[in-house]
């Protein structure tokens, strides 16, 4: 009995400062840029998993596909302007991105074929009107969800067939949205908007599951921004009770990450570690991954504690970060020119690789 009663505090004693878990880089691509006075014009700022091993990027103007395991590249897309928006569906291994023109392309991750790239005539005929503020796939069939902004809290949210030939359903959505996210089973947008507003909607029952901040019902007559004050910046919702999002700090202080139960009305809000936060959440482990402005990679529990960091995983900023399909892979761009993958692995004590 006294060597069970021992061994199960030994147990609970390591559960708690001994076993943990590291981040290891085990992948990069693109040569490195410290010079801070080049790296510009070759920065990562987009990064997706296609699958366990593919994943796909957008530097100099062009988007690439390439494998995690051999270093080859499978396909380059043609040169496009800055990516304003960018949503992947793994399950039908599509990538859909907005670019600076408003000109929205869907891609086959496979090819590197575009599938659809409508002109202004053609979204006019799906949905009445020809600009495109928004874009998301969703993620179970690779349907896909258009914002077409507007000034105030209205129905400007379209859901267009996954063959991209008729609008299947629309519902409001507040105005101008600065990001939207679909929840892994497709049924919920969520949506970071002016006045500061995030909020959670079902999509074919156009319900509200969801509110905080401002809504907007009368546009204002002058629209003003600051960098200077925070701001609502990533968030993403797992279809059921659990939501976490971003609030970014003024000035790139430190930002904060709220995890908000939708079932209690409880939130817990803890240190973003970055200014400007990049953010991935794996809603099945609870675990979430946070990197940004300070070069650290880091992930988290829903309480906020760390399991795992990498004090300087790249040397600039990052801009992306996204758990692989297994979950145990971290998939970061950087302003360095690089993209990485980080693995989590098992230690037998806990360590921060450097």
């Amino acid at each position: 009995m006294l060597r069970l009663i021992i061994l199960v505090a030994f147990m609970l004693v390591a559960s708690k400062t001994g076993l943990s878990q590291e981040l290891r880089r085990i992948f990069r691509h693109g040569e490195l840029v410290l010079d801070e006075d080049t790296y510009w014009e070759g920065r990562v700022e987009h990064a997706s998993w296609v699958d366990d091993e593919f994943v796909v990027f957008f530097a100099r103007g062009q988007v690439t596909c390439i494998s995690t395991e051999t270093g080859e590249i499978q396909w380059t897309s043609e040169k496009i302007g800055r990516i304003f928006d960018w949503s992947l569906s793994r399950s039908t291994k599509r990538l859909a991105i907005l670019d600076e023109q408003m000109q929205l392309f869907v891609i086959d991750c496979v090819t590197g074929t575009v599938i659809f790239h409508p002109s202004d005539e053609k979204l006019s005929e799906l949905f009445g009107q020809n600009f495109v503020g928004g874009i998301a796939l969703i993620p179970t069939d690779g349907r896909l969800v258009i914002e077409s902004a507007g000034s105030t809290f209205g129905r400007f949210g379209f859901v267009v067939s996954a063959d991209y030939s008729k609008v299947e359903a629309t519902f409001d959505i507040d105005a101008y949205p600065r990001t939207i996210s679909i929840s892994p089973d497709g049924k919920r947008i969520a949506v970071i908007a002016d006045d500061e507003v995030v909020s959670v909607r079902e999509i074919l029952q156009n319900r509200e599951v969801f509110f905080r901040g401002t809504r907007i019902h009368e546009a204002p007559e002058i629209r003003s921004y600051s960098i200077g004050e925070p701001f609502f910046s990533h968030v993403r919702d797992s279809g059921d009770t659990a939501l976490v999002y971003v609030q970014d700090g003024g000035c790139w202080s430190t930002g904060t990450v709220t995890v908000h139960n939708l079932a209690t009305e409880k939130s817990t809000t803890f240190c973003g570690r970055n200014g400007h936060v990049e953010l991935d959440v794996c809603f099945r482990t609870k675990r979430m991954a946070l990197t940004g402005t300070s070069k650290e990679l880091a992930v988290l529990d829903f309480e906020g504690n760390v399991i795992a960091a990498a004090k300087s995983a790249t040397a600039n900023r990052n801009t992306s970060v996204e758990f692989s399909p297994s979950e145990d892979r971290l998939l970061v761009g950087s302003w360095d020119n690089t993209v990485c993958v980080f693995k989590l692995l098992e230690t037998d004590n806990a360590t921060e690789h450097r």
